[in-house]
């Protein structure tokens, strides 16, 4: 692959209480340039 890209990224983590143990990820990709798209993921997590 030759030539520029961009790249930017945004993402969220929510919490439903200060001192839970369950988080909410979640975040988007875009790219520019030589390549051009978005993708998303969303992310459950459990920390015991």
């Amino acid at each position: 692959m030759t030539g520029p890209t961009g790249i930017g990224e945004i993402g969220m983590i929510i919490r439903p209480r200060e001192n839970s143990n369950l988080t909410l990820e979640g975040g988007l990709q875009g790219y520019t340039g030589v390549r051009r798209g978005i993708s998303g993921g969303i992310r459950l997590g459990l920390e015991f």
